[in-house]
């Protein structure tokens, strides 16, 4: 990770930075800001993922270097001699609240959670790297790719599955588990019963209390009550 201690005080950088390297001493990138448009500038260029937060500055506060970023795509950790703030600070999503003089072992557990969820980050955006964009569709003895997001729908049938698209449907001999599988790092494909996988790109109705569906081109499908909870939350996020 890379990390950013923003504080007004040299020594209690200095401090910080020596109890980082007492947790990890192969730690080498670690920047300083002392004030919160220098802070501000790094955060711009370099992109932390974690960022060592004071309150109580000259001029402009923490909260303020916060409020000006507006999307904070960093973890934060403020450090503070005040413990007022705490609310606050939780309110803005902060990863931990340490009160100075900061306690090594609370550092180093605060930092283990920092870590953890730094990796389960990354291990996201490599899903979704994943994400299938198209899928080859044979056609009068060549191969066409059909882009994933102009599917509203897949039904199984039988022996063979249907993809319905915005301009036409498309016959395979292969599994809805095959397409399921292929599209599992795509968040818009859900499936909803064990015949139909949906693109909630195309949904345009639901009621928690019912079972059934409407798509945007006007097909009803049922929701299982096996899939009904997944599909719930699905529409939450």
């Amino acid at each position: 990770m890379k990390l950013l201690i923003v504080d007004d005080e040299r020594k209690a950088r200095k401090y910080l930075i020596y109890l980082l390297q007492k947790v990890e001493p192969n730690w080498q990138d670690i920047q300083e800001a002392s004030n919160v448009e220098d802070a501000k500038s790094i955060i711009i260029k370099d992109m932390p993922d974690l960022v060592f937060l004071d309150i109580e500055m000259p001029i402009k506060s923490g909260f303020q270097l916060i409020e000006e970023l507006g999307e904070i795509s960093f973890q934060i950790i403020f450090t503070t001699a005040y413990d007022q703030y705490a609310i606050k600070a939780f309110e803005v999503y902060a990863q931990d609240y340490l009160l100075k003089p900061i306690d090594p072992d609370r550092l180093k557990k605060s930092l283990e959670r920092a870590k953890k969820n730094h990796e389960l980050l990354h291990q996201k955006e490599e899903n979704l790297n994943k994400s299938v964009k198209k899928i080859i569709i044979p056609k009068n003895g060549r191969n066409h790719y059909l882009d994933t997001q102009e599917i509203i729908y897949i039904e199984a049938k039988r022996a063979y599955v249907v993809l319905y698209t915005t301009e036409s449907a498309y016959t395979f001999s292969k599994s809805l588990k095959h397409f399921e599988k292929l599209l599992e790092y795509n968040s818009n494909f859900i499936r909803v019963h064990r015949s139909f996988i949906i693109n909630l790109d195309y949904l345009e109705q639901f009621g928690n209390h019912n079972s059934e569906i409407r798509l945007k081109n006007g097909k009803l499908l049922p929701i299982s009550k096996s899939y009904k909870e997944h599909f719930l939350e699905a529409v939450k996020q």
